[in-house]
Order: C-alpha cells, then structure tokens, then sequence
C-alpha cells in the first residue's frame, strides 16, 4: 500500500552539517574597522601630510607669476577652455589639460595655478605611500617613502613656485602605478589611462620616453614569468592595443592642430633646445639631482648623502628584482634612460630630474626597510650597535639636509622673492593706478603681474602675442600697427620693460627675443621713462610720438 507523501519542510533546504558556516570566534579588538595596527601607521601618514602641507605652504603671503612657464601655462589654459587652437605655441597640451579642471572651478588667476600646484605636490605624497605598499606590501617602507616626498628639498621648492614638474611627476607616477590594473579593466577604464598617458607624455615632450616602462609594467608576471614571448603576448593584448589606439588618436589630433607649432619646436628658427656641446658635464649634473635632488653640487657632503642613497636603493632593487619583476625593470628603465635623455637640453635644470629622484627615493625607501629587518636578524648585540650607528648616520645626512633646505625655502626665499621681484612690481603698479584707465592701453610680457592694479586700463600680453604670431618680422609689424592703431584712437600706449627683455629672453621656439618688441618701439617711437626701479629692471615708459627717425 502506497504511503502518502509528506509535504517538505525547512530542513529539506537547509545546507548540509559539513559545510554550514559557523561564526568565528574573533579576538579581542579584532573584527573592528580600525584596529591598533591600522590605525598607528594612518597617525603616522597624517603626520607626514601635515608636514608637507607646512613646508608647502608656510610663508606663502605672495604668488609669485614672473615665470615664463607661468604666463605661458595660463593662456594655454584660457585657449582650451575657450575652445581656440593650437592652445600654446611653446607648450604640448599636458599641463593645460592637467589644470583645467581647477580653472572650471576656480577663478583664471595665478593663484589657482599655485593652488593646484600645492595641492598636486602634496597628493604626490599620498600617492608615493599607496603606491609603495601596493606594489610592495612593506608599510614601512611606504611611511619611509611618504617621508622623504614630503620633506624632500626638489619636492617642497617646486610645489611653491609656478612650475610644472611637480604635475608632470605626479602623472608619470600615476600612470606607472595604475599601469598593472588598467590592463584588467574594461573599456572605459582602458579609455581613461589613455587620457592619462597622453597627458603625461605631452606635460614635457621627453616624457614620451616613459612608454617602454609603462609596457613593462602592465605585464602580470604572477601567473607566468617574464618573457620575450611573454612581452610579446602581452603587446597584442587587448589593453595594450586599446591604450595605444587612443593615445594615438590623440596625439594625431594634437599634431593636427598645431602642426606649425609643433615644427617649429623640432626645428628652431633661434638656437636650439638640443645640443651636445658639454653634454658630458650636463649628464654628470642630471646623474648627481637623480640621486640627491637639489643641493650644491659636488660638495663632499651632498656626495656622500648620494652615496648612501645609492646604496640604499641597490638594496631596494634587489628586492624588488624577486617580489615584482617587471615593475624593477619599468623603474630601472627610467632612472638609467632620463638623465642621458635630457643631458640633450642645452640648459641644466635639476627640476628636471624629479622623476627619476622619485623612484631612486622608493627603491632606497624599500632599502632602508629591508636593511633594517637584516640588522634584526644579527645576532651579536655589537654588530647590531655597529650597523645600525652607519644606518643612523646616513639617514640623518639626507633628512637634515633636505630639511635646512625647506627652511631656507620657507623662510629666506619668500622675503628675497619679495624684495627682489615683487616690491618692483608695486612700483609699476603704483604709477599703472594713478593712469587714466579708459584712455590707456599697457603694452608686457608679463601683463598678469601688474594690469589688475588699474582694471579699466586696456592690456596687451606680449605673450599671448607671440603665441599667436612668433616673434618675427610679421609678429613686430602687426605689434606696430596695432600701436599706431590705438593712437590714432586717442589711447596713451604705455610699454612695460621687464628683466625678460633686459636678458633677452628666448623662448628657443621663437625666432628673435623678446626685447625685439623693444628695439622696434624704439626706432619707431619716441620712448619716455615715467617709472622704474634702479636696482632691477622694472621701467615703465609712454609712447609718446612717432620718433625722427621713423
């Protein structure tokens, strides 16, 4: 006889006896979001941000805008959001793409370029840390690398003037870091690194030399090791092409539009950026910033401070070697390759080592980690004592060094920038108020400096000027015209003379100097001085008539 079936209850669904979870016991302060071994080395984190926002910050009472780069930057950026090309007639589009963003935001003044700088200086700290313990899980290492951003002398003077190269190390180091996880996203994220990468390499043209290192470090070697067939592989990889397929795009666009501009950088009609006279000596100089940033160069202290640094960082690239390989090789390929790279540029500027000193400070960072777990394991108290004297010793020359120079920078600089740049400019802006505004029209090379102080005053950027027109017989005859055009309007035209024309200061992209604008107004008008500084090449003059010998 059949039995009737019974109707099916919970326990017909519940989870087999040998595989249903069971709560774990935790121990005391575990299972908590912080615990005393997280929290400690955020205090500590905190502290170094806090330090380096000090030194970045403090006696910052004045913006300081006579740079070149600066004027340069600012209407590059203006050009872009306006939607006008080229953007820059000096400059690839990197920075301006980088700072945009801010001026969307904030008001288009210098200040919000030294802002942005600051800020982007102190983010590379942030940066330097989760980078350092991603790729290498040592914390300590990673606080000891936060350090040395934050109070490295390179890091600290460059995020308080209105430079770039603090930005341009914040970007390659973002796109060497995020190289590894972009190649396992998807097409959006892939799209978003070749934004990235494209502004990078075009914050400074020789950044493009980044490229093989970015490659190398996209290759995931923890499922196969590294390989010729491997790197094969992984250059026909769907985030490889997809990443180079747009920042081709964007480059081809870029050229598109500023092809000229872009020619007459290769090719200067007025000296060269490039050249292999003393190119040996130059190579010593970028060598020697690679390992000590700023510093008097090739005195014996700064000389040992290299030398410990060096050693450190060999320790560090050892390790590195066995934990990440490829991400050693894309590190070692940009310190070995940057300093015989930009040893071409004429001009010798340890700013422009801060890349490679970055990444030689993480592999002595990991160094100094890794050789203070090896004096742990010494067993005699006395060879302890003795490696951890040299350890202390070779710190302390580093870190006190890098930190006279932050005082130096935070407190002497900013009253020599004030007394020996700034109070000129209050000269020129004293006599600028006490002009008729609507009837006067100010010809500067450095207009954002001074043409506030009196805003109904008509103002031509001999800037913006050249980076529309060059600086050649055609950009002096439309500057001509447009004088000659302004008086006949009735204007009084007032001529800014500043240490940029008093130098003969060269763009190397032009094809003259910018005192040509000078010399021209001078044998076509009669000049008259109606302010100026003795001390410093600060003068303003009034274009008065048309001289007799016109």
């Amino acid at each position: 006889k059949a039995r009737p079936m019974k109707a099916p209850t919970l326990a017909a669904f519940s989870l087999p006896k040998a595989i249903t979870p069971r709560p774990r016991a935790t121990a005391p302060g575990r299972g908590t979001f912080l615990t005393f071994e997280r929290l400690v080395p955020l205090v500590l984190l905190g502290g170094i941000v806090a330090a380096a926002l000090f030194f970045r910050l403090f006696g910052m009472d004045s913006v300081i805008t006579y740079y070149p780069d600066t004027y340069g930057q600012l209407r590059a950026i203006d050009n872009l959001l306006s939607g006008l090309f080229p953007i820059s007639y000096q400059y690839p589009p990197g920075i301006a793409l980088y700072l945009s963003p801010f001026f969307v935001l904030l008001p288009h003044t210098p200040a919000t370029m030294q802002a942005a700088i600051v800020a982007s200086g102190t983010l590379l700290v942030v940066v330097g840390y989760l980078a350092c313990l991603k790729s290498t899980g040592d914390r300590r290492a990673a606080l000891f690398f936060a350090a040395a951003l934050a109070l490295g002398s390179i890091f600290v003077f460059y995020s308080r003037v209105a430079l770039f190269d603090v930005i341009s190390t914040l970007l390659i180091a973002l796109s060497l870091f995020l190289a590894p996880s972009a190649a396992r996203r998807g097409p959006l994220a892939l799209s978003l690194y070749g934004l990235l990468v494209f502004t990078t390499i075009t914050a400074r043209y020789l950044n493009a030399i980044i490229l093989p290192a970015l490659i190398l470090a996209s290759i995931d070697t923890t499922r196969e090791p590294l390989s010729p067939r491997r790197l094969v592989i992984h250059l026909r990889s769907r985030a490889v092409v997809t990443v180079g397929l747009i920042v081709s795009a964007l480059v081809v666009l870029y050229l598109a539009t500023s092809y000229e501009n872009f020619t007459r950088l290769i090719s200067p009609g007025h000296g060269s950026i490039v050249s292999l006279t003393g190119y040996l000596p130059r190579l010593g100089q970028h060598v020697y910033a690679s390992l000590i940033g700023l510093g008097i160069a090739w005195r014996w202290q700064e000389t040992l401070i290299a030398a410990c640094v060096l050693i450190f960082a060999g320790v560090g690239a050892r390790r590195l070697w066995h934990m990440n390989r490829s991400l050693m090789l894309a590190i070692g390929w940009l310190i070995i390759v940057w300093s015989p790279v930009h040893a071409l540029y004429v001009f010798f500027w340890a700013r422009y080592d801060m890349p490679a000193f970055f990444f030689v400070l993480l592999l002595a960072a990991l160094g100094l980690s890794t050789t203070l777990s090896w004096l742990g394991n010494l067993r005699l108290p006395l060879q302890r004592i003795a490696a951890g004297s040299l350890v202390i010793m070779a710190v302390s020359l580093f870190a006190v060094r890098q930190v006279a120079l932050d005082i130096f920078y935070t407190q002497h600089a900013p009253s020599v920038v004030n007394r020996y740049r700034e109070q000129d400019y209050d000269v020129i802006r004293a006599a600028l108020r006490d002009l008729d505004g609507p009837s006067s029209v100010l010809l500067s090379s450095q207009a954002l400096g001074i043409d506030r102080a009196n805003p109904a005053m008509t103002s031509y950027d001999l800037i913006r000027h050249s980076a529309s027109y060059g600086i050649n017989d055609d950009s002096v005859a439309r500057l001509l015209s447009y004088v000659q055009a302004q008086q006949e309007r009735g204007k009084t035209v007032y001529y800014h003379y500043t240490a940029f024309e008093d130098l003969g200061w060269s763009y190397h992209t032009y094809e003259q100097d910018l005192d040509t604008y000078f010399i021209a107004l001078q044998q076509s008008f009669a000049l008259r001085e109606i302010a100026g500084v003795d001390e410093r090449p600060q003068r303003l003059y009034v274009l008065d008539s048309p001289s007799a010998t016109r």
